[in-house]
């Protein structure tokens, strides 16, 4: 149970910005603007495909005994995001609104709703799967390996 913990966490924070806790009053235009480009990345779909590609390679890279747990977990973690899902619109749009101009605010959501913008969109949550499972095994050996070093050092007298 403890293998999907990290990862699931990892994913909840990428989906509030690290400027989420900064108190700042953009533009309200940048703000309208930043709203619409997470409407159009961030869409109740695009993020169950994601957390359900997260879950898949989890699964892939635990026992088969213990990958239900993981079915479960990304069950909360997905509900502990549709529960906060206001929050986190408003933090991504105030985000947007801090680090682009009005002009780039437009730009990004041209872009999201061309062609490639949209496809971009509607691959990216197998283009994170498959990411995911690639590097997935990999990354969870790494910070195993480095929990046991720690805890050694850790129990040390």
């Amino acid at each position: 149970m403890k293998r999907w913990i990290v990862p699931g966490f990892l994913f909840l924070l990428s989906c509030i910005p690290a400027s989420a806790q900064v108190a700042s009053t953009p533009d309200s235009a940048k703000v309208a603007l930043g709203r619409d480009i997470y409407d159009l990345i961030q869409s109740s779909q695009n993020i169950a495909q994601r957390m359900q590609a997260l879950a898949s390679a989890i699964a892939q890279s635990m026992p088969k005994d213990k990958s239900d747990k993981v079915e479960t977990g990304m069950k909360v973690a997905a509900q502990a995001v549709e529960d906060l899902r206001p929050k986190i619109r408003d933090a991504w749009a105030t985000t947007f609104a801090n680090h682009f101009s009005l002009d780039e605010l437009q730009a990004i959501k041209q872009f999201y709703l061309s062609p490639a913008g949209s496809k971009l969109i509607v691959e990216q949550p197998e283009i994170s799967k498959e990411m995911i499972t690639t590097i997935m095994p990999e990354l969870m050996a790494n910070m195993q390996a480095r929990i046991a070093t720690d805890s050694k050092k850790e129990s040390k007298p």
